[in-house]
């Protein structure tokens, strides 16, 4: 969980037929990060962010490099290296551990605790040699593509149990956040970062809420939808480790509108965008949406699982809400408020 940031997810199962979602972040990333030099700002990310904390230092990076030109970015491939590891070591927790406990089953600790040690230690290396560090052998060691396949298979069927329970019907199509729409609606995403401060604790695209994944969740079967595509992708990602220029497969980019500098990179959670204004090298104005905020916004995609479940077969327990959130993978601890009176859970 990224406990550095203080917040949470709050679900409430009190409204009959109407459940809630709220995500709560007290911490004011403006005014924290408000007249700062890049150095000050560098060190605010990696005190503040427990968890993507790459993926913020890479964002931040292109944005700085955008509005100045005259530098070249020649740290930003060992950044996109890094962002693309911690994508996989999240990517691994959540499916190896946060999911299988969502489920009660026993989770493969040693083995997670090994790899997150490896890729800590990679990650953290100040010069990255590829040929000599061998990551994906490592990787392998510790947990082969059988073994994951195999992990993936068993939790796809405990998933597809679970979503017997929780609601067996199509739902609301959303649509879906990618790098081609975050291209198209750019300078719109500008203005509605800088002009409207709501749109960062609420955001969607001009036509109404988003999804915002690495993968498009299958309306008919959206938690195992969920468990089949991070597979696929964390096995693709190991497979871009053995490539010259893995780097080059974590997505990002970085476009100037005027006086600032909307950057953005795909995380394990989905896409992270980063806004920046300098004024005489300190930031004027510096604002952060992260996937979590689209993915449990009242009107989002868990919003509208929970609606459809209770639509379907009644209000969802705790436990089957709860599945529900933690499919989406929150950055912030999840609390559920059950519909009976004094009950509270945290999760």
């Amino acid at each position: 969980m990224n406990t550095s940031l203080e917040g949470h997810i709050r679900i409430d199962l009190d409204c009959v037929g109407q459940p809630r979602v709220a995500v709560c972040r007290p911490l004011d990333m403006q005014q924290l990060l408000w007249h700062k030099t890049r150095d000050e700002v560098r060190a605010r990310m990696g005190a503040l962010y427990g968890i993507c904390r790459h993926s913020h230092n890479l964002a931040s990076e292109l944005a700085y490099a955008r509005l100045d030109e005259d530098q070249p970015p020649h740290h930003l491939p060992l950044l996109r290296l890094r962002a693309l590891l911690e994508n996989i070591q999240e990517g691994l927790w959540h499916l190896c551990m946060v999911l299988p406990q969502a489920l009660g089953r026993t989770p493969p600790v040693g083995h997670m605790a090994k790899i997150r040690r490896v890729i800590a230690t990679i990650v953290e290396c100040p010069e990255l040699d590829l040929a000599r560090m061998s990551i994906q052998d490592h990787m392998e060691t510790l947990l082969s593509a059988e073994t994951l396949l195999t992990h993936s298979r068993m939790l796809e069927d405990d998933m597809l149990l679970a979503e017997s329970r929780i609601a067996g019907l199509p739902l609301p199509a959303l649509p879906s956040l990618d790098e081609t729409l975050i291209l198209q609606h750019l300078e719109w995403l500008d203005g509605q970062i800088n002009e409207h401060p709501d749109f960062v604790s609420l955001p969607a695209l001009p036509a109404g809420c988003a999804e915002n994944t690495p993968d498009r969740t299958d309306n008919r079967a959206p938690l195992t939808s969920r468990v089949r595509q991070l597979t696929e992708r964390i096995r693709a990602s190991l497979e871009a480790l053995k490539t010259d220029t893995p780097e080059s497969a974590l997505p990002c980019g970085a476009r100037r509108i005027g006086d600032r500098a909307l950057s953005w990179t795909e995380t394990s959670r989905g896409w992270l965008i980063h806004s920046l204004a300098l004024k005489d090298g300190r930031t004027r104005r510096y604002r952060i949406v992260a996937p979590t905020e689209w993915n449990f916004h009242p009107q989002g995609p868990v919003a509208h699982h929970l609606k459809a479940a209770a639509q379907s077969s009644g209000m969802p327990d705790e436990h089957s809400a709860r599945l529900i959130a933690l499919a989406w993978n929150p950055c912030v601890p999840l609390q559920v408020s059950t519909s009976e009176p004094g009950v509270r859970s945290h999760a």
